[in-house]
């Protein structure tokens, strides 16, 4: 009965430790939060694991969309550059969607700042 008991937990345990393993972003360039003096050239996202990007728009303080270069991505990577135009001051925000190679669909956002006081300097 232990026996049956102990492989029960341990089937338990790793099916938990899988669904917790979802892919996840785990940092950017610029990173969230950033206070920049200089526009960036470009956006760079890096995931824990292979991801198709499928959707990234970028948005100024006044909810203007900015244009971007990008296509949904048909194959999976864990890092991924994309080419920023040239931005004007202000808070911008960056809103990714994606599918996990676990076939999860994931989402998020991130913000940094062009400061116009920094960028005269």
């Amino acid at each position: 009965m232990h026996v049956v008991r102990n492989i029960f937990f341990s089937l338990a345990l790793l099916v938990s430790t899988q669904a917790l393993a979802h892919t996840k972003l785990t940092g950017s360039t610029p990173n969230d939060g950033d206070l920049l003096s200089a526009a960036p050239a470009f956006l760079e996202l890096r995931f824990t694991g292979k991801v198709r990007l499928l959707k990234l728009r970028l948005v100024n303080a006044e909810n203007q969309v900015i244009p971007l270069e990008f296509k949904p991505q048909k194959a999976a990577k864990d890092t991924f550059e994309i080419a920023l135009p040239p931005l004007t001051p202000s808070r911008f925000t960056v809103h990714w969607r994606g599918m996990g190679s676990d076939a999860h669909k994931i989402s998020g956002r991130l913000t940094f700042t062009l400061d116009a006081i920094q960028s005269v300097e």
